[in-house]
């Protein structure tokens, strides 16, 4: 163990060379912890930051609820887009912008942009009315008393 530990003057091979955490038993002189244990440390500009608290709408194609019961809270962009002079892309220096996270309903939501200090913008989604039909409703007339046209094939 004491031969891996010692150093070689050759500065590509000193790269693998352990510093003393890796080995086992061996634990760190200094030990860094957060000022406040059970707080994630957080940006400066977080506190007051814009936040969008919405409802996912449901797909164009379906007609079921799925995926739409979760509320989900998004960081309105602070910065504009920028184009890349090398490939062209479209890009921003906002690392909020791309940060997106599901809560199971309202409340959570707006607790967490409560506890954070962000300002929510709710937006609540129309509330969809749902009409039982029969397939024998397709061919009553319109409510105007017009019967209803019969396509041949």
């Amino acid at each position: 163990m004491a031969a891996m530990a010692r150093k070689v003057d050759d500065p590509e091979l000193n790269r693998f060379a352990p510093s003393g955490a890796e080995t086992p038993g061996a634990a760190p002189e200094t030990e860094v912890l957060p000022q406040e244990v059970g707080l994630t440390p957080e940006p400066e500009e977080l506190p007051g930051a814009p936040v969008r608290v919405y409802r996912r709408s449901p797909g164009t194609v379906q007609s079921g609820p799925a995926h739409t019961s979760d509320w989900i809270v998004e960081f309105e962009p602070r910065l504009r887009p920028g184009i890349e002079p090398l490939m062209g892309w479209t890009s921003s220096a906002d690392p909020l912008q791309q940060v997106r996270m599901t809560f199971a309903d309202l409340e959570s939501a707006l607790t967490y942009c409560q506890r954070r200090g962000l300002v929510p913008d709710v937006q609540k989604p129309p509330v969809r009315r749902h009409r039982t039909r029969s397939y024998a409703d397709n061919f009553l007339p319109f409510p105007d008393g017009e019967p209803r046209p019969i396509y041949q094939h």
